[in-house]
């Protein structure tokens, strides 16, 4: 499933590697969430601008504060995003014909709190050549969804 893909693209652990492999600086995946959503970008030109984080030193082993900027975060997003294009464009391969005529129709729905990332939707789009549509709350669509379902039955 796409929410597999999503979770093996591993956007958090991404920020997470990004920022002791350029700086040296030992983050949570907690602190990285908070950056994806506070000043995250999947598209190159868009500022969210920066935040002031707190972790340790590589070097040192001590604790330590850097500026993070949305450029920063960019460029940390850029492998799991190519990985997430990658294995959309797999999946889009191996459906039935019927089902790759609807998503050229209808598009993809991108849900999940990565949807929320500025630029996330329209890199699909480019990266895939198909629409990409984003419900309004696309972190809680799917449990809206399959709450839906079960109350239907």
């Amino acid at each position: 499933s796409l929410l597999e893909i999503n979770r093996k693209a591993g956007v958090d652990r991404a920020i997470v590697q990004y920022l002791r492999g350029r700086y040296g600086l030992v983050i949570g995946e907690q602190t990285a969430r908070r950056l994806k959503t506070e000043i995250g970008v999947a598209y190159a030109g868009i500022d969210r601008g920066s935040r002031t984080v707190g972790g340790r030193s590589v070097e040192s082993g001590l604790a330590a504060e850097m500026t993070v900027t949305s450029a920063d975060l960019c460029e940390a997003l850029r492998k799991p995003l190519l990985t997430l294009l990658q294995q959309i464009r797999t999946t889009l391969e191996a459906v039935p014909p019927e089902l790759s005529a609807d998503v050229s129709g209808r598009g993809l729905l991108l849900c999940g709190d990565s949807a929320r990332i500025p630029g996330f939707a329209k890199s699909i789009a480019n990266g895939v050549g198909v629409r990409v549509n984003t419900p309004q709350d696309p972190g809680t669509y799917v449990i809206r969804g399959l709450q839906n379902l079960i109350q239907e039955e």
